[in-house]
């Protein structure tokens, strides 16, 4: 029980963070932003909108966590639900960017108003591939951890432990993968696009909710439930990709192709 609480402890420390994100992001936008009014006819409105519904994402958490957990409960049981809220908090503590999604937002705004495109595209580019060796070092960190695992959660039994491998395996894989993409939050944002952000989560989050419920009437079990926390990633992922694609000068080769600039990094 001592590892639930830690656990727990730390999902709502990492809930604390994102509300004071969206506060940042608040601020950010409407005192210091570079770009509002000057680069772009886009509204305020716009803007403000993307921050309401970063609120408005937040009461669905709230609310479908509320609603689903006793369900999810009845479904794999309290050591399954522990199992899978170990796993998923224990690779969020892993998961950390370092400010680079909130320098991506700084510098993409600085250069568009020096209208430096170029210079987005090199920014772009190195810091993706920041990310990748980042997701390098997480991969051999949570490695370590897996190999510890029997050590850590002393209390759970040996078929418990074969689950929380699985589970932990299943998390950390897709969140590895998936972590270099997290520049795309920082390309929206530093062009003004919250609003698209955020839409792109709440759909996500609705994805998510329906493939729980679903898993949860066919009662499919444990790893079913971790597949809709894969999902809920997937769908964010793509959404974000296809608004950076479409609604931002930046293309595919700028985030994947271009090699790192030395001179970026000094």
């Amino acid at each position: 029980m001592d590892s639930f609480r830690f656990v727990n402890g730390v999902y709502k420390f990492l809930m604390l963070i994102y509300i004071r994100t969206l506060a940042l992001e608040y601020n950010y936008y409407m005192n210091e932003s570079p770009n509002i009014n000057k680069i772009t006819a886009r509204p305020n409105r716009e803007l403000k909108a993307g921050v309401i519904l970063g609120y408005i994402l937040i009461a669905i958490n709230v609310i479908s966590g509320f609603l689903l957990i006793p369900f999810i409960l009845d479904s794999v049981g309290d050591s399954g639900y522990g199992i899978y809220s170990s796993a998923t908090a224990i690779i969020s503590m892993f998961l950390i960017d370092l400010g680079l999604s909130t320098a991506t937002t700084k510098f993409i705004s600085n250069y568009r108003r020096q209208n430096r495109q170029l210079d987005i595209n090199r920014l772009v580019g190195t810091i993706f591939k920041i990310y990748m060796i980042l997701s390098a070092i997480i991969l051999a960190a949570t490695t370590v951890f897996f190999i510890f695992i029997p050590s850590i959660f002393l209390e759970f039994t040996p078929q418990e432990l074969d689950q929380l491998k699985i589970v932990f395996i299943m998390v950390g894989a897709y969140s590895i993968l998936s972590f270099p993409f997290t520049i795309l939050d920082g390309v929206l944002i530093a062009y003004e696009r919250l609003f698209l952000n955020k839409i792109a989560d709440i759909i996500s989050k609705t994805a998510f909710i329906i493939a729980t419920i679903i898993v949860l009437w066919l009662d499919l079990g444990l790893y079913a439930l971790t597949a809709c926390y894969i999902l809920h990633g997937i769908v964010g992922l793509i959404l974000k990709f296809i608004f950076v694609m479409t609604k931002t000068p930046i293309s595919f080769k700028d985030l994947l192709l271009n090699s790192i600039d030395k001179k970026m990094m000094w």
